[in-house]
């Protein structure tokens, strides 16, 4: 039981907004890499991992998404041309891509069923010349409002900002997922950010960071803009994954749109 899931990595996100955005699926590496380097931040070795057109470049953004989010990437489980809204049915973004998932997925998932599908990410090295990585972003998901349940077993479609390297405050980043609920170190899902089984009246779990039926997009549900956040040592190389799965099969896709907010917030200190 799945369904597609959108963050959004970039400078901002709203899901009150109208408009139609466009893609262009299957973007290169280059052009997928010159949307992540930006001030502060030199990225390489960028590799991708998506089915043929579960990916894309976006523009046009700024009606259905925000003003800050005209354009960025677009990673999906499912495919990345029928994102944009408005909403015409409870499940009308269902699509298996037949592709793997992967031991990461796996991990963020932690349902211990069926393990992950559809995996779409994508991996890069980043150095920073700041004290402080800073990441807007936005989740989706045709998953709400109905997979909300806090009934074992919970399996959910699966998202993350992934780290790994020095962490200045002591030790070592591991596979650090640092999509996080603000002030806390809560994974941000479905079961974590949702108003109920219906989308409207609850009970509402941090329903302040969620909006029902976003009229700019195709999914059912979607966060307010979140961000994550990691301390990082200047001059140090990181590794980092960006990615979406499903979970426990393939169907009711999930995705994710980002642009990195360090492309004007990170600063050397």
């Amino acid at each position: 039981m799945k369904k597609l899931f959108l963050f959004v990595l970039l400078t901002g996100f709203f899901c009150n907004s109208f408009g139609q955005i466009t893609t262009a699926v299957n973007p290169t590496i280059a052009q997928m890499q010159s949307l992540l380097q930006g001030n502060g931040v030199v990225v390489s070795g960028l590799t991708i991992t998506c089915p043929a057109g579960a990916y894309a470049t976006f523009a046009n953004g700024a009606g259905a998404l925000g003003g800050t989010l005209n354009s960025g990437i677009l990673l999906t489980t499912g495919t990345a041309s029928n994102v944009a809204g408005p909403n015409t049915s409870s499940n009308n973004l269902s699509l298996d891509n037949f592709a793997p998932g992967s031991p990461l997925g796996n991990t963020l998932a932690n349902s211990g069923i069926n393990g992950t599908f559809d995996g779409c990410f994508i991996n890069f090295m980043i150095t920073p010349s700041c004290a402080t990585l800073s990441i807007n972003y936005v989740f989706a998901s045709e998953e709400y409002p109905e997979y909300t349940s806090s009934l074992p077993p919970v399996i959910n479609d699966v998202f993350g900002f992934v780290l790994s390297g020095p962490n200045p405050l002591g030790g070592n980043y591991t596979q650090t997922n640092i999509a996080l609920l603000p002030g806390t170190s809560t994974p941000v899902s479905i079961q974590t950010v949702n108003n109920g089984i219906d989308g409207i009246t609850g009970p509402c779990v941090n329903c302040t960071y969620y909006q029902n039926l976003p009229p700019g997009l195709a999914y059912d549900g979607c966060t307010t803009v979140l961000t994550a956040s990691a301390s990082v040592t200047p001059c140090q190389t990181y590794t980092m994954t960006i990615g979406v799965w499903d979970d426990s099969d393939g169907i009711f896709d999930s995705g994710c749109v980002f642009r990195c907010k360090w492309l004007i917030m990170c600063k050397s200190t």
